[in-house]
C-alpha cells in the first residue's frame, strides 16, 4: 500500500488517490448508520444484503462494509466482515477517512493475515502504509455489538481490532501533539481495549 501524507497534504475524510493498484479489488458495501443495522431493513433488502456479503466472502475470503457518516463523523467508518471465520483473525475496523483508502487499507490488511501477519493484540505495523507505523488495538465488545451491523448478522458474535492512521508527522491520536482532526474522526464512535501501542506497559507485556 502507498499512501504519503507529507506529500500529497492528505486529511482525514479527504485524502489524495493512493499511487496503488490492486491485482483483484474487493468490493465495497456501502450503506448509512441507519441502514447498516439489517433487522431495521425491508425483507428484500436485508436477504440481499446479507447474499452480497455472503458471496464476496465466498469469492475473497472477506467483504468489506462501508458505514456512511455526516460531515461531523470524517468518512465514517468501514469494517471487515469474514476474516473471523476464513482466517480465524478478529475483523479490523478504520475510522473517519475516505472510504475508498479504507477498502484499500482493509484489503492490504487482510492479505497480510492472509500471509501469516498477526494484527489480533495491540502493535505498530510498518507493512501497512509506506514510510509510516499504523497501529491496532482490541475493540471493546460493546463498540463492536453497537456497530457491528451486517457483520453481526452474517457472523454472530465477533471479535475486532481497531486500525488507527497516524497524522502527517507520525503521532497516533494518544501521542501529546497529534493533529486535533486525526484524533476526533478516529476516537468520536469506537472504543478500544489494552495497552498502547509502543509503550512502557506494551513492551513490558511483550517480554
Amino acid at each position: 500500500m502507498t499512501v504519503c501524507w507529507r506529500s500529497q497534504g492528505c486529511t482525514p475524510g479527504n485524502e489524495a488517490s493512493p499511487n496503488w493498484q490492486e491485482a483483484s479489488p474487493i468490493p465495497i458495501i456501502a450503506s448509512s448508520a441507519r441502514q447498516d443495522n439489517v433487522t431495521a431493513m425491508n425483507t428484500d433488502l436485508r436477504a440481499a444484503a446479507l447474499l452480497r456479503t455472503e458471496e464476496i466472502i465466498a469469492e475473497h475470503g472477506w467483504a468489506v462494509q462501508g458505514v456512511l457518516g455526516g460531515p461531523q463523523d470524517g468518512g465514517g467508518f468501514s469494517y471487515t466482515i469474514g476474516l473471523s471465520r476464513t482466517l480465524g483473525h478478529p475483523e479490523i475496523f478504520i475510522a473517519g477517512f475516505d472510504h475508498e483508502l479504507q477498502r484499500r487499507l482493509l484489503n492490504d490488511v487482510g492479505r497480510l493475515i492472509k500471509d501469516g501477519e498477526d494484527f489480533s493484540r495491540p502493535r505498530l505495523a510498518d507493512r501497512v502504509v509506506r514510510d509510516f507505523n499504523v497501529a491496532f488495538r482490541p475493540l471493546l465488545p460493546a463498540s463492536v455489538q453497537k456497530h457491528g451491523g451486517i457483520g453481526l448478522d452474517v457472523l454472530g458474535d465477533f471479535d475486532a481490532v481497531q486500525m488507527f492512521l497516524p497524522d502527517p508527522s507520525g503521532k497516533f491520536p494518544w501521542d501529546l501533539g497529534c493533529k486535533r482532526s486525526y484524533v476526533t474522526v478516529q476516537t468520536y464512535l469506537l472504543e478500544v481495549s489494552g495497552p498502547i501501542p509502543g509503550s512502557d506497559e506494551h513492551r513490558a507485556g511483550l517480554n
